[in-house]
């Protein structure tokens, strides 16, 4: 028994209900990597894995996972599309904006853990690193639609552009989209961009090297992080 609850059963005050029913916050989780990294597969088997050991979880995409931000998301991936850099970065942080509001932060404070393929990491890399645009900008653009919520876990998947590529087996409009499409350079620029961002951000990131033909051991490694975070002891 806490020193807390003593004091309080000797000065004859009870403890609100509320205080009782508060949950604990969830854990926010994000996988991150270049394209054919294969970390929406790895978001899969962590996810399933996680329900599998009971723990409340919600597992989403950015840019998507509400009604109104899938919408947005086949605009912004839509290789036909004939966007700016500027307008496809605008319609990211509005998709990001649709379900922190809706879905994160709402599921954080019932004490869920929300697993994340991609977050806002993702448009410093890409949008930032890959395209140009001012990373003190995305910063507190990502700030805005976050809520100023960071994530208790950064996990990112390294694998060289030319190997990504080769990897790819996404295609959602029935060919590459709007950024698997690019040349290889801004590939090798957002790569690189994801490690600065993991050397910049040392407490939350975690940097899993891209194992060929090694998605298992790269899941037990993920699944190794995660469970340190939900103070489990083994994987």
């Amino acid at each position: 028994m806490s020193r807390l609850v003593d004091m309080s059963q000797r000065n004859g005050i009870r403890k609100p209900k509320w205080l009782h029913k508060m949950p604990e916050r969830g854990k926010y989780f994000v996988l991150e990597g270049g394209e054919g990294c294969g970390k929406t597969w790895q978001a899969k088997e962590l996810y399933d894995y996680l329900t599998r050991c009971g723990i409340d979880c919600i597992h989403t995409r950015e840019p998507g996972g509400t009604t109104s931000a899938e919408s947005i998301r086949r605009l912004i991936l839509d290789p036909g599309a004939d966007f700016s850099m500027e307008s496809r970065f605008f319609l990211f942080e509005a998709s990001r904006a649709e379900i922190f509001r809706k879905v994160i932060v709402p599921s954080l404070n019932e004490g869920k853990s929300i697993l994340s393929d991609r977050s806002g990491y993702s448009t410093l890399a890409y949008q930032g690193y890959g395209s140009g645009i001012d990373l003190n900008l995305i910063r507190k653009s990502n700030e805005l639609a976050m809520q100023g919520i960071s994530p208790d876990l950064l996990v990112i998947i390294d694998i060289s552009a030319e190997k990504g590529l080769e990897k790819l087996t996404t295609k959602e409009f029935g060919k590459r989209d709007a950024f698997e499409s690019q040349l290889l350079d801004f590939h090798k620029r957002v790569n690189y961009g994801f490690l600065k961002i993991a050397e910049e951000n040392p407490g939350i990131s975690v940097v899993v090297p891209y194992v060929e033909n090694g998605q298992e051991e790269m899941q037990r490694e993920i699944r190794k992080y995660v469970l340190e975070k939900l103070a489990r002891v083994k994987v």
